[in-house]
């Protein structure tokens, strides 16, 4: 203690308090200030690592590199959020100056309740993939509006609008349905590659 206060304390179980008696951990630090510790390497990085009975030496540390935040496991960095807050995984540049770029085959983005699950990368294919894994029909919007959705049969559907389906068939044929509110007829002249005209 200093000037007869208590600084660092450690009660009878070893647990240790800094700024308090009450410690309930192993190291336990309570401060006034919203900084309660700081730690600094005099090198251009520096980590805290995390050990347990599974993982080893420094397996899983967290830290800096420069100005960015840094997770890494396995040795490897994971994780880093840059001193401009853009979110890279599995990558330590962005491309365009993008708030979040995945580095990999893709992403799932799943609902907590098991419900539809949105696919988003190319998931080793050679084709960039944006849809459902799951049997939920895909839409696309703006101004939160539907404007274009795919059925979990592939046709295609306009501002909501029944009459303007377009239904493809196995051989790769597209035509417009009449199903649904509204009706309509194509026009056109039937030029090979180009759609007629919907009224």
């Amino acid at each position: 203690n200093t000037a007869g206060v208590s600084r660092i304390y450690m009660d009878r179980l070893g647990l240790v308090g800094i700024g308090t008696t009450s410690p309930d951990r192993p190291l336990s630090v309570v401060g006034g200030n919203s900084m309660v510790a700081r730690f600094q390497s005099t090198n251009t990085t520096s980590f805290i690592q995390f050990s347990n009975t599974v993982s080893t030496a420094d397996q899983v540390r967290i830290g800096s590199n420069g100005t960015n935040l840094v997770l890494s496991t396995n040795y490897a960095e994971r994780m880093r959020i840059t001193s401009g807050g853009n979110v890279l995984i599995n990558n330590t540049s962005n491309l365009i100056g993008e708030r979040l770029n995945v580095t990999g085959n893709g992403i799932v983005i799943e609902q907590t309740n098991g419900g539809a699950a949105t696919l988003l990368g190319n998931f080793g294919s050679v084709y960039s993939i944006l849809g459902a894994y799951t049997n939920n029909a895909v839409q696309i919007r703006t101004n939160n509006l539907e404007r274009i959705s795919i059925d979990t049969s592939g046709n295609v559907q306009f501002n909501q609008y029944g009459a303007g389906t377009l239904v493809t068939d196995s051989s790769g044929n597209i035509t417009a349905a009449t199903s649904g509110p509204g009706t309509g007829t194509v026009t056109g002249t039937g030029v090979t590659g180009i759609l007629p005209y919907w009224t």
